[in-house]
């Protein structure tokens, strides 16, 4: 990626990503790899140690697999790669809430006075009034995180899958000594 002083070749554009993707050969090449992660070997996280806390789980594994050669011996070649990642961790959440007695408008707890937006006076005792509370935002009540620890914090650990699925395809004609062409195939997913 290049953010500033590129050459003119590159274009006017503020930011650049260049990418190289390898070519076949005449002979025929392949790579085979995995990495693999696992909670029993990571630390415990500093923000979650709460009493009975628990490590979360976490199950990393990416693998791949490249291949690339020849279709007609020095005019024609190929290269394929192909990156899979899939990732079944837990997700710490260690939350801000509202205080639950805020969803019936008792702002008392806050400092900053709550002001009418009719009459910009503020409401006494920073309480709004029931009848005022919107019926469009009491829908979203029920979906909103509510303390469950001190402080007002909402703490859980919760599933958090993810899949990448990356391949790249690249094809090469030399069509003169002095004129090649190639076409190149990328596809990313990813399911988060």
């Amino acid at each position: 990626v290049e953010t500033t002083t590129y050459s003119s070749e590159q274009g006017r554009n503020p930011l650049q990503a260049l990418m190289v993707t390898k070519s076949g050969t005449n002979s025929f090449h392949g790579t085979a790899w995995e990495f693999l992660r696992n909670e029993k070997l990571d630390a415990f996280n500093t923000f979650a140690k709460t009493p009975g806390a628990r490590k979360p789980k976490l199950s990393r594994n990416q693998f791949g697999a490249t291949l690339g050669g020849p279709i007609f011996r020095n005019k024609t070649f190929f290269f394929a790669s192909f990156e899979g990642t899939t990732i079944r961790q837990a997700r710490i959440y260690n939350s801000n809430t509202v205080l639950p007695e805020m969803l019936n408008g008792d702002f008392s707890s806050v400092a900053t006075p709550i002001r009418d937006p009719l009459t910009g006076q503020s409401f006494p005792g920073n309480r709004i009034p029931a009848d005022r509370i919107a019926s469009s935002s009491k829908f979203f009540f029920p979906h909103i995180l509510l303390p469950n620890s001190p402080g007002g914090f909402f703490r859980s650990i919760a599933p958090q899958p993810e899949d990448t699925w990356e391949g790249t395809g690249r094809l090469d004609h030399q069509i003169t000594d002095r004129q090649r062409i190639y076409g190149r195939w990328i596809v990313f997913d990813n399911t988060q």
